[in-house]
């Protein structure tokens, strides 16, 4: 009976530190309550946006149907326009197509995963739904699965790899791969492949070039590394859970993940100054959107925790860093703005 009674005060510390360790990201200097207010769109807009970005007056929302992949919401009038045509032809896109903004430029970039194909465009060819130019000859590593361009000389993508991050040059060439993935004993199991797969989540980089973030959705783990050449030096590492989940049997690279795993970042959104994370500490049966938006400096540094008045499911901060856009899901997708006010 003794033993008994040690046992369960143990499991209840243990518990007790397990969450407390999962909700602990850094002491933030200010933790807000905003509300938001959903722009004035027609109704029907949208069909299954997942992704969020703020450009120059618009918004640039990725949300695929059988015949466009992406929506221009025009901020000053509120319009939108369907461009990106899907197909498997010259300058058309397949799901899914991720978008970036070039650092140090105004350009946007697109990787089309199914083809292992980075395009780089103008917002103004986007806008008037000009995609012809599409190299299919020279194709990334096809274990890809997002990709990002820091410069002209380097590409870092995340996928199914037997390290964290995969370097490639402006040739496409994949030149290495390195850094371990978190908890990398507790999972030495797994096929690394299976690990990457699991570890899935977003990959961005600072709008002049010299730092990217990464974070994973299924997981509690971010990390801030700055980039020397074909190197990734972490600055800032966050790694409170690794994913639960089982792996695909035979030959096939799967990962279906556990009702009770906890979901980490839905989305990231940065700025020159600033990282937006859209953090769910959820259950995979519980999980959807989030209200809860953390605030990184590119330092690592913990400055603002959000929480906003309603769920949702994807982020973008403006680049003046004065709003936050977000979608969130009712009977239908909606698009709000949060006014920040940051000191």
């Amino acid at each position: 009976m003794k033993n008994q009674i040690i046992l369960s005060i143990y499991l209840l510390i243990l518990l007790g530190c397990r969450n407390k360790e999962i909700d602990s990201l850094g002491d933030f200097e200010q933790n807000r309550e905003l509300t938001g207010k959903r722009l004035s769109i027609s109704p029907n807009s949208f069909v299954y946006p997942n992704k969020i970005m703020e450009l120059d007056s618009f918004l640039i929302v990725e949300d695929s149907d059988k015949n466009k992949h992406f929506r221009i919401v025009d901020l000053r009038n509120m319009s939108v326009k369907l461009v990106g045509t899907m197909g498997n032809g010259p300058g058309e896109l397949t799901f899914p197509t991720s978008i970036q903004k070039i650092p140090r430029s105004n350009s946007l970039g697109l990787f089309i995963r199914p083809k292992f194909i980075f395009a780089q465009i103008s917002l103004n060819d986007l806008i008037n739904d000009r995609l012809d130019y599409f190299d299919s000859n020279n194709r990334f590593d096809i274990n890809h699965q997002k990709l990002i361009k820091v410069n002209d000389s380097v590409f870092v993508g995340i996928g199914l790899f037997n390290k964290r991050y995969a370097l490639s040059d402006g040739m496409h060439k994949l030149i290495n791969t390195q850094n371990d993935y978190p908890f990398a004993t507790e999972l030495k199991y797994q096929p690394l492949e299976v690990i990457g797969m699991a570890y899935q989540g977003d990959i961005d980089v600072k709008p002049d070039g010299t730092k990217i973030i990464i974070s994973s959705e299924y997981s509690i783990n971010l990390q801030i590394s700055k980039i020397d050449g074909y190197t990734i030096i972490p600055e800032k590492t966050i790694d409170l859970t690794f994913p639960q989940f089982k792996a695909g049997e035979g030959n096939v690279i799967s990962a279906t993940m556990s009702e009770d795993n906890i979901r980490g970042f839905l989305d990231v959104s940065v700025t020159n100054n600033l990282i937006f994370l859209l953090y769910s500490r959820k259950a995979q049966s519980n999980s959807v959107g989030s209200a809860i938006v953390y605030v990184f400096s590119w330092n690592g540094d913990p400055k603002y925790k959000f929480l906003l008045d309603r769920e949702v499911v994807c982020i973008a901060a403006s680049s003046d860093e004065k709003y936050l856009y977000a979608v969130e899901y009712g009977k239908e997708p909606f698009v709000t703005v949060f006014d920040l006010e940051m000191e």
